[in-house]
């Protein structure tokens, strides 16, 4: 078993299967870590709050989300526009924080904060939790 805290639904559920991992009780929903919106070609980037990946979230984060430029945590805004990475509503005016994030959300990017402009060459990963 990796020592990561981010775990597959299939490792939490072989864990839990050979007793060091409990299981949560019945009907209650199991996070997991949503696979899908890892390595994302990111686009060219020239000014802050400009689009940062073609695709968005795939599924409705249950809570906080992280993301990584080529593998290295960048800061996310919460509700706030002054991370390297912010989600903004369809009027662009005001920021979203982590609830009100839904599928289909594309993140924006903030290059005077991170320090730097985005290429395609770039892979964007947006780690967040999941319900089952």
């Amino acid at each position: 078993m990796t020592t990561s805290p981010w775990f597959t639904a299939k490792q939490v559920k072989v864990a839990a299967a050979i007793g060091s991992m409990p299981l949560p009780p019945p009907g209650k929903a199991m996070a997991w870590i949503c696979p899908y919106d890892r390595e994302l070609p990111a686009r060219v980037t020239a000014a802050d709050g400009d689009i940062a990946a073609n695709s968005g979230l795939t599924a409705k984060p249950t809570g906080a989300v992280m993301a990584q430029v080529n593998g290295t945590t960048v800061s996310v805004g919460n509700g706030v526009a002054t991370g390297c990475c912010v989600w903004f509503g369809p009027s662009a005016s005001a920021a979203k924080t982590f609830a009100q994030l839904q599928p289909g959300d594309v993140p924006r990017w903030n290059g005077s904060v991170a320090g730097f402009q985005l290429t395609t060459s770039d892979r964007l990963s947006l780690i967040y939790e999941v319900s089952s």
